[in-house]
Order: C-alpha cells, then structure tokens, then sequence
C-alpha cells in the first residue's frame, strides 16, 4: 500500500505547476524524498507566468528578484485577460502597444483590445495576427475596421491553428498564398485545411510532401503523394540527414532510389548505419 502511496505521490506531483509541486515538496521529509526538486527558472519566467495566472503576487516576486521582461508580462496578462496585471506591467515601463492588442486579439479580449488601442497601438495587423491565431472572427472584422491589411499573413496563421472560418474569412478579403497555407497546414498535421488549400487552388505537393514528413504527419505524406507529390528521394535525403532508419525504409517502400543521395546525407549527418544501409541497397 505504502508502494502505491509513492506512486500516486510521484504521478501527482508530475502533473502540477512547479511552484505547487515545490510547496508540497517543502512539506515534510517523505514530500522531499519523492518529489523532484524544481528546474530553476529565471525571474522573467515567473514575471510572465504570474502574469498568464493573474498572481498579482508572483509578478510582484519576480520583480523584486530582478524580472525585466514587463513587455512579455503585458502581453501575457493581455491574453488572459488580467487587466490589473496590464496597468501593472504599464506602470513598471512597458510600452510596447501593438505586443499588448496581440496578445488581446490572441485571447479574444475585446476590452483589453480597446484599453490597447486608447494606450497608442500603431500596427492593427497585431490585433489581426492574433486574432486569426485565436479563431475569433469578431476580432478580425474589427482589426480590419481599425486599419488591418495583411491578409495573406492572417491566412497562413489561421492555417497554422487550423482556424478554417478565419481562412475563408482571409480569402475573402484578399489572400492568395494557398501553398504557404498547405505547407504550413502540413506541417501543423492539419488534413482539413490541406484539403480546403487543394479546394482553392494549391498544388505544391511536393513542399507539402517534406513538410508533413519532416514533422510526422504519415497521413498527410500519403495524402500528398495520391494528389501529385513525387519527390521521395528529397524525403529519402531528409531522413538520411536525420539519422531515421526506419524513415529512410519507409521513402524506399514509397518508391525512392536515389542511394548516392542518402549516402551523401549521412555522411554530411554522421550517420555511419545510414551509409552502410545506402550502400546496402545501391549494391543489391
């Protein structure tokens, strides 16, 4: 039973915020026996960390042990909406508006938008980046009332988040970039955006190919190959460079045969198992 005790002391602690699982920690001795002490973290890690959590307090300690990162603690306290925190951050000098409605628009805080906007903001296309980042439509209409024009860049954020209405919505308005949007979508392993991307026009199978591969997103490797993607052997030289043998079987299943390509690859990597595959398989 003691042996399950530790266990499920172990499993907790595991689970909690760091200075959490160091308070219980600082308990008694069998806390301290069990629980991992804490990675030591900077004072602007606190700073920014109080400021997520809306703990006044912590921002007040990491103060007072040197934190300098008030812009990181704006923008934090921006997002989730502690609007305390944000006057505090103000006050300790930060000035960096456009940082601040980012991470409003990011969070979906409208109020703190427009607390942003009365302090100086100059760059709407903050509030429209974070807006799209977040899928919250509102806010991108509005951005683009203030002044927002970037739409190809709103358009590659959202397909980063898989935010298909503020993709459509960036369409509308003017983006054009639909392979960055594949690509991007790709590698974030996001298959409805790809195929919204295919919908309107992409066609840069092969980036979407090494995208999805480089990031281990196998379904979206085959989904690219049955649309058109034919370069296996720049996905063989990518998983010879990473040292993947396993990857470097699977290219070869896929039909790549470039081996001078892989053994190059490896040799650049250091992957001395790789060349000897590579020379394996030009030899049989």
């Amino acid at each position: 039973m003691e042996q399950l005790d530790n266990y499920l002391i172990t499993l907790v602690a595991s689970h909690m915020h760091p200075i959490e699982a160091a308070s219980l920690r600082a308990t008694c001795r069998r806390m301290h026996a069990l629980i991992a002490p804490p990675t030591r973290v900077s004072p602007d890690f606190l700073l920014i960390e109080g400021a997520s959590e809306g703990n006044r307090r912590l921002c007040e300690l990491a103060r007072a042990a040197g934190a300098k990162a008030v812009e990181g603690m704006l923008r934090a306290a921006a997002k989730y909406g502690h609007r305390d925190l944000c006057l505090l951050a103000r006050e300790w000098g930060a000035t960096d508006w456009d940082n601040m409605i980012y991470g409003a628009a990011q969070g979906g805080r409208r109020d703190l938008c427009l607390l942003a906007r009365e302090w100086g903001v100059t760059n709407w296309n903050w509030m429209l980046y974070g807006a799209a980042e977040g899928g919250h439509y509102d806010l991108c209409l509005l951005a683009r009332e203030w002044g927002a024009t970037e739409w190809n860049e709103m358009l590659e954020r959202a397909a980063a988040r898989n935010k298909c209405e503020i993709c459509s919505l960036a369409r509308k308005w003017g983006a054009t970039n639909y392979d960055n949007m594949l690509q991007i979508a790709a590698t974030r392993g996001h298959r409805d955006t790809c195929i919204l991307a295919r919908e309107w026009g992409a066609t840069n199978w092969n980036g979407m190919l090494l995208d999805a591969f480089l990031c281990g997103h196998h379904d979206l490797c085959l989904l690219a190959r049955e649309w058109g993607a034919t370069d296996l052997n720049s996905v063989l030289q990518l998983a010879a460079s990473m040292g993947r043998c396993d990857l470097c079987h699977l290219a070869r299943e896929w039909g790549a045969t470039d081996w001078r390509i892989m053994f190059e690859a490896a040799g650049e990597y250091r992957h001395p198992e790789i060349q000897e595959l590579a020379r394996e398989w030009e030899s049989s």
